[in-house]
């Protein structure tokens, strides 16, 4: 009896006929994830700046007086370019601007999905050296900007977004809380080469998308497949494993689940097959997600025991579905099937003289 850890890599192989990924006895080196849309979302609300909580920027155009407000040159809703935006001075020092928005009120049923940050901006630079100025846009939160990379846009206006699955200061799910507790952030560098590049800010706002909760569920079928490529289901939707979507925000990570094997007779030349399967809500339909195969795996039979297979599971987001992520291949997302169990084929040895010629048969 040969009982081992079967794990989910990563590489492929064809095996009796079928091009799989390997169901193999070590771990892969390389993680790979499958996204499967979980729920639909939608923009809930979409907030602009109502008031500067601190300003860096050192020129805004049209200048206000007596006091200067950065915020209402950037809350366009039509984006009005030059009519008003704020812009970097001769500095090369990066700058930073903070807003203050309207409070938000999520609505009852209702979970936030995904936060995103929209900026349109302006950058000059030199086309003699392709050098620029930049800016970049994000939110602040408790004492920290959370902001995108820097962006350059060859002396054009450009509208540029940038997504936020998670609170990144926490790392779990928006809350109604953080949204109404973080500003609305943007920063800007000037770049000196022959003349200074600067750039210009002419519109920033953030939207909430929103999704209605619901159960994810996973489940394996398992296989035997038969040199000639013929396919037998040996057990069906078993390891079975749930959770919210909004759960797996917060706790992304290995979900296991145990079932009792039957004994099952394989000839020597047969593959085990492992078929992965995801459905929505207790009454939805599986649907086949990813395939593994092992090699031929020389055994005649498997045999009676527990099961234990492990999942991967996380989300992800954009601003049409949430999306239930399983990872696979590396010990960091270390899906797998513990207690793998089988007994290999019985060889038997005859001896059969013939001049000095000798042959093993199984």
């Amino acid at each position: 009896m040969t009982v081992e850890t079967r794990y989910k890599r990563s590489d492929t192989q064809t095996v009796n006929g079928l091009l799989a990924y390997q169901l193999g006895t070590a771990q892969s080196a390389v993680a790979l994830s499958v996204a499967n849309s979980g729920a639909s979302q939608s923009v809930n609300a979409t907030l602009r700046p109502t008031s500067d909580v601190s300003t860096g920027f050192p020129e805004s155009y049209p200048v206000e007086t007596p006091v200067d407000q950065h915020w209402s040159d950037v809350d366009d809703v039509v984006a009005d370019d030059m009519s008003s935006f704020i812009v970097t001075g001769e500095s090369a020092t990066e700058v930073y601007d903070r807003y203050g928005k309207a409070s938000y009120s999520l609505p009852s049923g209702y979970k936030i999905g995904l936060v995103r940050v929209t900026c349109r901006g302006l950058t000059e630079y030199t086309s003699a050296t392709a050098k620029q100025a930049s800016f970049r846009f994000g939110v602040y939160i408790g004492t920290a900007y959370y902001l995108s990379a820097y962006q350059k846009t060859n002396n054009a206006w450009a509208t540029r977004t940038y997504d936020f699955i998670r609170n990144p200061a926490t790392g779990l799910a928006w809350t109604e809380a953080d949204i109404n507790n973080m500003n609305i952030a943007v920063s800007g560098k000037s770049y000196y080469d022959v003349d200074w590049q600067i750039a210009y800010i002419t519109q920033v706002f953030v939207e909430i998308y929103v999704y209605v909760d619901a159960s994810v569920y996973y489940a394996i079928d398992v296989l035997k497949r038969d040199s000639g490529g013929t396919e037998t289901t040996l057990e069906s939707k078993v390891a079975e494993v749930n959770s919210l979507i909004s759960a797996l925000y917060d706790s992304p990570g290995l979900k296991s689940a145990s079932f009792l094997i039957s004994s099952h007779a394989l000839a020597s030349t047969d593959s085990i097959v492992v078929k992965l399967y995801q459905k929505i809500g207790s009454g939805g339909a599986y649907n086949l997600v990813r395939t593994w195969t092992t090699e031929q795996l020389g055994a005649q039979s498997l045999d009676v025991t527990s099961w234990t297979v492990y999942y991967y599971l996380d989300v992800s987001a954009d601003a049409t579905y949430v999306y239930t992520v399983y990872w696979h291949g590396t010990t960091t997302y270390n899906s797998r099937i513990e207690n793998f169990t089988w007994t290999p084929a019985v060889t038997v040895k005859r001896q059969i003289m013939d001049g000095f010629v000798f042959a093993d048969f199984i």
